[in-house]
């Protein structure tokens, strides 16, 4: 097949880093730490190292474990950070190591990001991290006290530990996901996984109302930022400014984006504003992956933490 048809590198989300993701990494690849070093100036702070790979002088307990995992999951910036540090290094590993090289590239979600900076469209990852932590939007608009979501809701101020936003996987069709979300303002679809499984977030009540209505297999997932709906939208100038970055061509990949379905031209402008852009609006992942496949894709390759992608796309394509 690879003789034939082309192949995509595909970059998972924001949300899929866990304690210990890639800890043996640069044991089994140590050529690729230096090659890393060129992103960024300060490795062990970009991966979360405090978070992703804590240190104790006792083996810890299931409950530590548990302990570690939720403080990982409370610091959405480290997520972040540390997925689009571990696609860089899966994909020198690829390419430097394996020769593998890609026609056509695509992200889930923040996997957009990642994508530009590990196949080089962007080229380091200080600055955008500095900006990134310094921006209210991932750290109280959008995460945390969620002010945008409170603005839009005509809720007071945070207070103590309150959960206002959730998200759920439903095993549904988009369609009938639509359909039982008819006359629900506080509960939005955000990602469409499969042919088979969407992602509902919002008010907590009013997300149950809509599982009840279609009364399918569901489980919780955890995002932990109001993306991918109108809430978003308040946030869209600034979400520009953060990924407003210098940008370099790069020749022989199409980088495919889920506001266009098709590649985009490699502007710094245009980058920046289809990044915002995606997080305003719901993502459609199986149209996103149906196209790369009837433009050539055959082989589709996951560089990031887990294999969430690899399962839809089997599901997807299957």
């Amino acid at each position: 097949m690879g003789n034939a048809g082309k192949i995509a590198f595909v970059y998972p989300g924001g949300y899929n880093s866990y304690v210990g993701a890639g800890r043996d990494l640069f044991q089994l690849f140590p050529g690729v730490y230096e090659e890393m070093r060129k992103h960024s100036s300060r490795l062990g702070g970009m991966i979360g190292e405090g978070l992703v790979y804590p240190r104790g002088l006792e083996k810890p307990t299931a409950k530590d474990q548990n302990l570690r995992e939720r403080a990982l999951l409370d610091s959405p910036i480290t997520m972040f950070e540390s997925g689009i540090l571990l696609s860089i290094a899966y994909t020198k590993i690829l390419r430097d190591c394996f020769h593998v090289e890609p026609q056509i590239a695509l992200g889930y979600s923040m996997g957009e990001v990642s994508m530009l900076h590990a196949l080089g469209v962007w080229q380091e990852t200080d600055g955008m991290s500095e900006i990134l932590r310094d921006s209210p939007v991932f750290r109280t608009r959008l995460a945390g006290p969620m002010e945008a979501v409170r603005e839009a809701w005509g809720l007071s101020e945070a207070a103590g530990d309150e959960r206002i936003w959730v998200c759920h996987a439903l095993r549904t069709s988009a369609s009938q996901a639509r359909e039982a979300l008819e006359g629900e303002d506080r509960a939005h679809l955000i990602f469409i996984n499969s042919p088979k499984e969407v992602v509902v977030a919002g008010e907590d009540e009013a997300c149950n109302r809509v599982i009840q209505r279609l009364g399918c297999e569901h489980f919780d997932v955890t995002i932990g930022d109001a993306i991918h709906c109108e809430i978003a939208r308040s946030e869209y100038d600034e979400l520009v400014r953060l990924h407003t970055l210098p940008v370099r061509a790069v020749s022989g990949i199409d980088f495919y984006s889920a506001d266009r379905f098709a590649p985009i031209p490699i502007d710094t402008e245009v980058v920046a504003n289809n990044i915002a852009k995606i997080y305003c609006h719901e993502i459609d992942f199986p149209r996103l992956v149906r196209q790369a496949y009837h433009d050539g894709a055959r082989i589709f390759i996951e560089l990031g933490p887990r294999e969430n992608c690899t399962n839809w796309i089997g599901e997807i394509l299957g």
